[in-house]
């Protein structure tokens, strides 16, 4: 499976987490856990990294960093942090939107 196969299957997944996260319909926890699942399976995959990052993985990565850097109450009263992840949700399921800026995610 290559890297952008990986992360198209991810991403919708992610976003729909994070949503539920933002509206305070699931715990921050759940997140959380979500995001070490996909490391580990990412940990599974066979990754050349010659292969480039593209603009959607890298917003992937960066709302992965954004998860794993921030804690329960600034997801849920820091309106830059959301406003920054609901930017990075609708371009991972609208990636025909313009790519949100600042967006500097890598590949673990």
């Amino acid at each position: 499976m290559t890297p952008e196969v990986f992360i198209k299957q991810k991403a919708l997944q992610f976003v729909y987490f994070i949503n539920q996260v933002l509206s305070s319909s699931v715990p921050f926890k759940e997140i959380q856990l979500f995001t070490w699942d996909i490391l580990e399976e990412w940990s599974r995959l066979d990754i050349d990294d010659s292969t480039p990052i593209s603009a959607y993985e890298r917003v992937f990565w960066h709302v992965f960093y954004v998860i794993q850097s921030t804690d329960a109450q600034d997801i849920g009263q820091d309106s830059q942090i959301r406003k920054e992840l609901s930017e990075c949700c609708r371009y991972l399921q609208q990636p025909t939107n313009p790519v949100p800026k600042g967006c500097v995610g890598l590949r673990p």
